[in-house]
């Protein structure tokens, strides 16, 4: 965890003039890893939904498609084929919608950390990820 925090605090923001962020290419990268463990979790933190605005609704400099031509369906599909469990955090309304849209194609648990009425919620969260209560990775039809 030192390392993770080291190079975290190394990053310095860009403003790219618009909310969403390249999310989808960092999905990218992660479905194309050689998952081999038995314990397969990737948690996804962001306040900002991907590009594409069928996914949020606020100011998109690419409302249609990802800048790159990434296909989240498919990126979601590689990632549900190789048993990995995936969690978002939920540091915002931000990410709601683009949630519920990743939700249609395979499960992902949602770890809330802005919900302060709900420090238990909160809580046993961290608790499920730390402890890696996972739900069973189900495949969806296509």
């Amino acid at each position: 965890l030192d390392k993770v925090a080291e190079f975290v605090q190394a990053l310095v923001p860009k403003d790219g003039y618009d909310v969403p962020e390249d999310l989808l290419a960092g999905m990218e990268v992660l479905s194309r890893l050689d998952w081999t463990a038995a314990m397969r979790v990737a948690v996804v933190v962001t306040d900002a939904p991907c590009h594409g605005q069928h996914f949020h609704f606020l100011e998109d400099n690419f409302p249609y498609e990802d800048p790159h031509g990434l296909v989240p369906d498919e990126i979601l599909t590689r990632l549900s084929d190789q048993d990995v469990s995936l969690w978002f955090t939920r540091l915002g309304s931000a990410t709601d919608r683009m949630v519920k849209e990743f939700q249609k194609q395979i499960p992902l648990r949602v770890l809330d950390l802005c919900s302060p009425d709900e420090p238990a919620q909160v809580e046993d969260g961290l608790g499920d990820l730390m402890e890696l209560r996972l739900p069973p990775v189900t495949h969806v039809n296509r």
